[in-house]
């Protein structure tokens, strides 16, 4: 297929549907024996690796989709309506679509969010190692300065005794002459 690819953001847009719904579609595609080169491939923009889809298949996948979601014609005004506007966010119009929405939480999804979890520990465990290392830099400093404070007071009352010894020496001498 020659043809333009776009990423899975704008397919989304282009499909009016989620980025999950786009990737299910890929993904059943694959499964069904469909060439992964075919309709998708990788590309550097904007200085990141992105995954793109050809516009080409999406739009036929979209079609035959709807061709198989479209049911037998039916009067009913309730049948009608149902076909011009979508669920409400939440909202499932039957036991089907429920479990399709489900579906997304497959063990590879499980997987991968154990995976996060996991790694995002080991994140907030190197965090807490070097708050605790840099916590007790500080005690080490605080206790170095109070040490100077002490030092200096001793150094301070040594030039004292030595400021105090030098004038009676030289009022000694003033009374000498």
């Amino acid at each position: 297929m020659d043809d333009e690819f776009i990423t899975i953001g704008e397919a989304a847009r282009l499909l009016k549907q989620a980025d999950s719904a786009v990737m299910r579609l890929i993904k059943e595609a694959l499964q069904a024996g469909v060439e992964k080169e075919d309709i998708m491939k990788a590309e550097m923009r904007q200085g990141r690796m992105m995954y793109l889809v050809s516009r080409t298949f999406l739009i036929e996948e979209s079609a035959k989709e709807k061709e198989k979601a479209t049911p037998a014609r039916s009067d009913s005004l309730e049948t009608r309506r149902e076909e011009r506007e979508p669920p409400a966010k939440g909202e499932f119009r039957s036991e089907e679509q429920f479990e399709k929405q489900k579906e997304p939480l497959s063990d590879d999804v499980l997987s991968v969010k154990d995976d996060m979890i996991a790694i995002l520990q080991k994140v907030i465990d190197t965090k807490d190692q070097q708050i605790e290392n840099l916590s007790g830099k500080i005690d080490q400093l605080i206790e170095r300065d109070h040490e100077t404070n002490i030092l200096l007071k001793g150094l301070h009352d040594r030039l004292f005794l030595l400021e105090e010894g030098n004038s009676t020496e030289s009022e000694k001498r003033r009374k000498r002459e």
